[in-house]
C-alpha cells in the first residue's frame, strides 16, 4: 500500500475517490489539481502500479481512471478519508 503523506498523493486520491467514473489526461488533472504535470506523472505511474488507478488509451493520448478492482479500495478509501476527507 502507498502513503498518503505527499500533497499530489493526497490531492490525486481525493479526486479520484470523489471522481470514481472519470477518465482523465495527465496535465487536464495537472490544472484541475493545481501540481506540477512531471511531478503528477510520476504519482500517477506509482498508483498505477500499486494497482489504484488504471489507463485507458485513446490513440495517443492516455487516462488515468480509479481502478474499481483494486483489492484494497474500500480499506484505501476509509483511511483516507478518516484522515483527510
Amino acid at each position: 500500500m502507498f502513503s498518503f503523506k505527499s500533497k499530489i498523493t493526497q490531492k490525486v486520491l481525493l479526486y479520484f475517490l470523489t471522481n470514481k467514473k472519470t477518465a482523465i489526461h495527465v496535465n487536464e488533472l495537472a490544472r484541475i489539481l493545481d501540481v506540477d504535470p512531471s511531478n503528477l506523472q510520476k504519482k500517477l505511474i506509482e498508483l498505477k502500479s500499486e494497482g489504484f488507478l488504471k489507463i485507458e488509451r485513446e490513440g495517443n493520448l492516455v487516462k488515468y481512471s480509479l481502478n474499481s478492482k483494486y483489492r484494497f479500495l474500500k480499506e484505501t478509501e476509509k483511511m483516507f478519508m478518516a484522515s483527510y476527507g
